[in-house]
């Protein structure tokens, strides 16, 4: 590894440090948070949907039932008048019918489970989401509580308020100087 590439990768380090020490976690948690309510949110809606889509089905089916009842009572008043030629495509289409209605049940009983697994999970997640909430808010609050940290080294030269004293000591030198300057130039 040449020397170069050493030294691009340190100073690359540096920058994200720099980059980490001006991030303000609280700020950053709160988005992440965020995120994670709205990745729910469509999670949720993505159940009502699948809910919807199950409820279609089931109307689907019970439509397809139904018409099932109606050609029976068809077929069987067909063979009381001995019509086998009207009873044939009624058997037909009954018994294509029947198996539109067993796939059918095949589809809802899949959608069904998938709902289930999505729902069970959707719960889970939505309960791992307030117990990370709930922690976050007791880590803060213990922060509040110890009062401000240490300031990180990057941070300490220039976030402190100065005090009075240093205040009055730069005025006091300033005006020396600018006392020095004049008395040089009268000269």
């Amino acid at each position: 590894m040449g020397i170069m590439t050493r030294c691009l990768r340190l100073w690359k380090a540096d920058v994200h440090g720099v980059i980490d020490e001006f991030e303000d976690q609280g700020l950053t948690l709160k988005q992440s948070f965020r995120e994670m309510e709205e990745e729910l949110d469509r999670q949720e809606a993505h159940g009502r949907e699948l809910l919807a889509r199950r409820d279609e089905f089931i109307q689907c089916r019970d439509r397809v039932a139904g018409e099932c009842t109606r050609l029976e009572a068809d077929i069987e008043v067909t063979l009381d008048q001995n019509r086998d030629d009207l009873a044939r495509p009624l058997i037909k289409r009954r018994k294509i019918l029947t198996r539109h209605r067993e796939e059918l049940g095949r589809h809802l009983d899949a959608l069904s489970r998938r709902l289930t697994e999505h729902t069970e999970l959707l719960a889970e997640q939505r309960c791992q989401f307030e117990e990370l909430k709930l922690k976050a808010i007791g880590f803060h609050a213990r922060q509040e509580q110890q009062g401000p940290g240490p300031l990180s080294p990057l941070w300490a030269d220039w976030a402190r308020e100065p005090s009075s004293e240093e205040v009055e000591a730069e005025l006091l030198q300033r005006k020396e100087a600018m006392a020095e300057k004049k008395g040089g130039e009268g000269k």
